[in-house]
Order: structure tokens, then C-alpha cells, then sequence
């Protein structure tokens, strides 16, 4: 009996060793993890007032979860708890208009909302993508992680037209996708990164020259009227559960001639705001990360009302809250981010735009509010 015992643990010891040993050969070499940082990359990010002793960190101490509860609690809340994290039915969608912006793109300033974080956004002439993410589930894993919700992709990637530039946030999975980035490679001439995220495109395959990689608060200019500067966030970076906060994590302020917008990425409500207002503010729109809140990691995800402050704080005229409506990452009701904005919105006299998924609005038009997500 006890020989039988033994052997039972040998094998499983084995078996623990064997998956630990794949997993460790997965996490080396599976393409969608990422790259590795070179002599080039690690001197460049050891110039950053944000990089030491080998992670990006930020501004203030942040904890990325609370210790309200253990990690296999939270888990569990995660896997089994909330109601309302999904729609009942396809979410609504419409088809956007890619032939006009791919001919004649607006002259002043108008988004085209793409679901989640991903956005074309038309200033002054030219055309920006920002955090494309185009498929149904962005995961490291085959068939697990994440699905997008029924409906909410209203294109492909195919569809999307030659843009001057992709602009990204930071490179968790609902941020940045290899395989959108891939077939979205040969439509611009430009990626715009945070430090560190060059390593995974270069591994993808996306040439050198294209991608133009920045620390917080450096600029660069698309075309001859539009400067994007990458500006503080706080919130945190990782493909690979083993190397966290090896890259930068960004929003991002656009400043053409006659129009601004703010792209915030992910966040957690931070002082950074007013600062960004006061060196590169105010601005027409704000692009805020909305959703994915909750008690468990309350510092790197504003809640809606803190969404509402932020926006405030950049001196925002019009805000279009995204980050929503496509992917269940958190514990609150897919509808609760947007009708609790709204609420706080109403009382305190500020614009937002709410368009349906795949829909555009101008500033200076009417913001589109009907509540589509209602229905």
C-alpha cells in the first residue's frame, strides 16, 4: 500500500514537472507573448525617470490589487460572481463608414468608436487607429480568456483603411493583439509605442523603421499639424505573468492646429490629470477608460464618477467614455459604467457621447446618446 502511495505521488510530481517544463517552453517561445529587450531597448528605457531596477513604475505607489481578499477568493468572485456581466442578445453595432474616411478624412475632428479601446480618430486631415483590437478573443491561450461579446465587432480587420498612424497604450492583450497588428501592418508607416513594446512587434515581424517607441512626456509630429505626446497613466504592463511592468503603459495627448483629444488608455484615477491639463490641455474630447473597475484593483481602473472627475481635470469639452461594451473583465453589469457616467454627467453639466458601437460622431455636432445598450 505504501509502495502504491509513492509511486501515486512519483507520477504526479512527474506530471507537475512535465507541465511546468511545457509551460515554461510555451512561455519562451509562443510568439503572441512577445519579444525580448535588447542592449538598445534596456539602455533606452534606463534613461526613463519611470524605469528601475529592471520594471517601469508609477508616479505614486500602486498596488494593482487590494488585500481585501485572498487571490483564489477573488478568483472565484471573478469566475462565478456579478450579474449582468454579459448581454442577453448581440449587442448593437453598426457599420462604419471606412470609404469616406479612407477618401477624404474629416478636416476638423471626429472618432469613429470601434468598440472597447479601439477608435479611428480623424484630425485636421489625417487618420489615427488607436489599441486595435480586432478579433474575438484577445488571449495568450487558443479558446480561452476573454470573449468578445456577441455582435460587437462591427468590422475586420480587412476592413479598416490606410491609416497615418496605429497608436498604442500599453500591451496587455484587450490592447494590443498580434494578430490585428499583423494584418494591419502594410496600412500605415507608423506604430506609435510606449518604451519596451517595440521588443513585441519586432518579434511579429513589423520592421524597425516603422515603429517610433516613447517615454512620458516625449512628442512626436504625424504629418506636418498633429503632435502626439505620451503622457503618464496609472496602470501596469505584461504579456507574460512572469515579466510584469517590463513596459511602459501611456495615455495619450493629440494636438493639432485647431483640435485636441485625449486618448487615456488604462487608468486609475491620478494627480497626472491636472498635470496633463497644464502642460498639454484642455481638449475637445477625452477618451477615458471607463469600465473594468471594481474593489479588488480599485488603483489601476477609475469607477465611472472618478471617469467624470478626470475628465474634469483635463478640461475636457466632450466625453466619450470607452473601454466597454465588448469584454467581461470585471464583476459589475456590462451596462452599470455607461449609466452611471451619464447620471454623474447629468448632475455636474458636462457632454458625453455614447455612440453605438461602429458609430462616429464630429465635435462640435450633437453627441449621440441614444441608449443603445438598453435595448
Amino acid at each position: 500500500m505504501i509502495q502504491l502511495f509513492i509511486s501515486v505521488v512519483v507520477v504526479l510530481f512527474l506530471l507537475l514537472l512535465l507541465h511546468l517544463v511545457a509551460a515554461g517552453i510555451y512561455l519562451r517561445f509562443a510568439p503572441q507573448l512577445g519579444g525580448r529587450w535588447n542592449e538598445e531597448d534596456l539602455a533606452q528605457m534606463e534613461r526613463s525617470e519611470a524605469y528601475r531596477d529592471g520594471h517601469f513604475h508609477n508616479r505614486v505607489v500602486t498596488p494593482i490589487r487590494t488585500a481585501h481578499r485572498s487571490f483564489l477568493a477573488t478568483l472565484y468572485d471573478f469566475l462565478k460572481g456579478g450579474e449582468g456581466r454579459r448581454p442577453d442578445s448581440p449587442v448593437p453595432t453598426t457599420q462604419p463608414d471606412l470609404h469616406h474616411i479612407s477618401i477624404a478624412p474629416d478636416p476638423s475632428l471626429r472618432v469613429t468608436w470601434l468598440g472597447h479601446s479601439t477608435s479611428i480618430i480623424e484630425i485636421e486631415g489625417l487618420v489615427l487607429l488607436t489599441d486595435p483590437v480586432l478579433v474575438s478573443r484577445p488571449s495568450p491561450l487558443p479558446g480561452l480568456g476573454p470573449k468578445a461579446f456577441p455582435g460587437s465587432i462591427p468590422v475586420n480587420s480587412d476592413s479598416i483603411p490606410r491609416v497615418d498612424a496605429i497608436v498604442i497604450s500599453h500591451d496587455h492583450y484587450d490592447h494590443l493583439d498580434r494578430k490585428t497588428i499583423l494584418c494591419l501592418q502594410n496600412r500605415t508607416d507608423q506604430i506609435i509605442v510606449p518604451l519596451g513594446v517595440a521588443a513585441h512587434l519586432r518579434r511579429w515581424g513589423i520592421p524597425k523603421n516603422k515603429i517610433i517607441e516613447l517615454d512620458w512626456w516625449e512628442s512626436y509630429d504625424v504629418g506636418e499639424r498633429i503632435t502626439l505626446t505620451a503622457t503618464p497613466a496609472q496602470h501596469f504592463s505584461g504579456r507574460n505573468p512572469f515579466e510584469q511592468n517590463r513596459t511602459l503603459w501611456t495615455g495619450w495627448a493629440i494636438r493639432g492646429e485647431k483640435h485636441s483629444i485625449f486618448f487615456g488608455g488604462d487608468s486609475g484615477y491620478a494627480q497626472d490629470f491636472t498635470t496633463i491639463r497644464e502642460r498639454l490641455g484642455p481638449f475637445d474630447i477625452t477618451m477615458l477608460d471607463s469600465a473594468q473597475y471594481s474593489i479588488y484593483w480599485p488603483s489601476i481602473h477609475m469607477n465611472p464618477e472618478e471617469v467624470v472627475r478626470a475628465h474634469q481635470d483635463l478640461g475636457g469639452s466632450v466625453l466619450l467614455p470607452i473601454h466597454w461594451g465588448k469584454f467581461n473583465l470585471s464583476l459589475h453589469p456590462w451596462t452599470e459604467p455607461i449609466e452611471r457616467i451619464l447620471s454623474k454627467a447629468e448632475r455636474v453639466g458636462i457632454k458625453v457621447a455614447a455612440p453605438v458601437i461602429g458609430g462616429s460622431f464630429k465635435y462640435g455636432d450633437p453627441t449621440p446618446h441614444h441608449p443603445w445598450w438598453r435595448s
